[in-house]
């Protein structure tokens, strides 16, 4: 299994509730196949403005949804979706 991130990355950025609840939001909301920056931003500003998150938990959120996006088991879900046969909740 692949690290999202090194235990030191994890100690530095921001966590909690509603840091947790935007990063979810966000993948909940974005495109799996779709990897361009300025629609995963679009999403994640929207995300932060409703949970009024601060400029640190939106940047990283930003970075963690990237990096989500790329892992093997999210590749697989675009996959599958691009097929028809992914259900998202």
């Amino acid at each position: 299994m692949e690290e999202l991130a090194t235990e030191e990355e994890r100690s530095q950025r921001p966590g909690g509730p509603r840091f947790g609840s935007l990063v979810h939001a966000t993948l909940a909301t974005v495109r799996l196949d779709g990897l361009e920056d300025e629609a995963i931003e679009r999403v994640v500003d929207l995300q932060s403005r409703i949970l009024g998150v601060t400029d640190e938990e939106r940047n990283a959120a930003l970075a963690m949804v990237r990096s989500a996006l790329t892992c093997h088991e999210l590749q697989q879900a675009a996959d599958a979706q691009r097929r028809g046969e992914c259900r998202r909740e």
